[in-house]
């Protein structure tokens, strides 16, 4: 099942390079500030989708990772945006 997050949603990218480096909403967060800044999101507004960009190279165990971390923090409205790529 595919589902498409509207445009319009609100919505905060977290992204994750190939190198480790995340930046939340284009804004690069250090390793150690991770965990509370994810915290912080949760208290800050549970109404918006996150939305995590993940590097095509990265093994799936490093996703799932981030993946548990921001649900650790509260926030359980995720999603993972893909590329589409030749049809």
């Amino acid at each position: 099942m595919t589902n498409i997050l509207p445009a319009e949603a609100p919505r905060i990218a977290i992204s994750l390079q190939w190198d480790g480096l995340v930046f939340i909403d284009r804004h690069l967060v250090p390793e150690e500030r991770l965990d509370r800044a994810f915290g912080e999101l949760a208290t800050a507004d549970l109404s918006k989708t996150i939305v995590v960009e993940a590097d095509h190279r990265l093994p799936y165990r490093d996703v799932r990772r981030l993946v548990e971390r921001l649900q650790a923090a509260g926030l359980s409205k995720l999603a993972l945006a893909a590329e589409l790529r030749g049809r």
